[in-house]
């Protein structure tokens, strides 16, 4: 069996952000140097999704995160982009992650 591994390719943490903002940047931050197999990777992005929802219904006055993540394919497979944002301003970037397709591991 052939396992599919993703590694994290490129990040932007936006320094702008209030105390919600800065704790979802440290969450996933310590996934940057993590290789993903594929199911690994969704239950990831799902975990950060979870953990948005949790933190938005903790602040009520604060605006709520948008989190997406979009699949694209490449030439050799797939790549991934997680982004979360503000809800009512698209433009207000939290953070932005790549994951892109192993194209080899030596041993």
């Amino acid at each position: 069996m052939n396992i599919i591994w993703y590694f994290q390719s490129g990040s932007q943490f936006y320094q702008n952000v209030n105390a919600k903002g800065r704790e979802i940047q440290k969450f996933v931050e310590r996934y940057i140097n993590v290789l993903f197999e594929e199911k690994s990777l969704k239950r990831f992005f799902k975990s950060v999704k979870e953990m948005c929802e949790t933190m938005d219904e903790e602040n009520p006055r604060t605006i709520p995160f948008i989190v997406s993540w979009t699949e694209n394919i490449i030439k050799n497979g797939k790549s991934y982009r997680l982004e979360i944002s503000q809800k009512e301003r698209p433009d207000n970037l939290i953070l932005t992650m790549t994951f892109t397709l192993v194209q080899r591991i030596e041993h």
